[in-house]
């Protein structure tokens, strides 16, 4: 019974993982054959919008977790959508639209902290989701943005000798046994993706 059980909840991860592939491939392919001056018209709004999307499906009715316990989608009766994926895409288009209106004025504290709060205020909707996997994916996002927007080493210097210590600390502390910042499997994920050889191991 608990294999069967283990092999249905396999092949839902399965059948929702392929979605996922899916449906970034056409939000991808759809965004390729927009022209990016035009785009560029409507980046507040297709942050906004993401944003917001983002923060419903937690926060209201249309939120679904397929089964998953997970509230990743939205659900419109007639498809579900997942808004984590657009998301990464909108914060690459805000923060590359702040930092061109921001050109002459960039190397300071207030266009990074700026920055984080564009990047963040998304990612922290995708996180509450218990989504952890896209909230790191949109956190390497502003890394990489803010590394090749020119902002230069003052700033980000004394910012990376603050974070790499606390980064470095909060790894270890997962690894305690006890911790509270992580899901047993959000955790399990983390442990297989350093440690394939050992997660390959536990499923012979």
């Amino acid at each position: 019974m608990v294999q069967a059980d283990a092999l249905i909840t396999q092949s839902n991860n399965v059948a929702v993982s392929a979605a996922i592939r899916i449906q970034s491939f056409f939000i991808v392919f759809i965004f390729v054959l927009i022209d990016y001056h035009d785009l560029c018209l409507y980046i507040p709004v297709i942050y906004i919008v993401t944003t917001l999307m983002a923060a419903a499906t937690k926060f209201s009715p249309l939120g679904d977790d397929q089964g998953t316990d997970s509230y990743r989608w939205l659900d419109f009766k007639i498809i579900e959508f997942q808004p984590s994926e657009v998301c990464k895409i909108a914060i690459i288009l805000a923060l590359a639209a702040f930092f061109a209106k921001r050109k002459d004025n960039l190397k300071n504290f207030k266009t990074f902290f700026l920055a984080c709060a564009i990047a963040l205020v998304p990612t922290m909707f995708i996180l509450v989701q218990s989504d952890l996997s896209s909230s790191i994916v949109m956190i390497v996002i502003l890394i990489m943005m803010l590394a090749n927007s020119g902002i230069g080493h003052k700033v980000l210097g004394p910012v990376a000798a603050v974070m790499i210590p606390v980064a470095g600390f909060l790894f270890w502390y997962i690894q305690q046994p006890g911790q509270k910042l992580l899901h047993g499997y959000q955790l399990k994920r983390i442990m297989g993706w350093l440690h394939p050889e050992e997660q390959a191991l536990d499923t012979m």
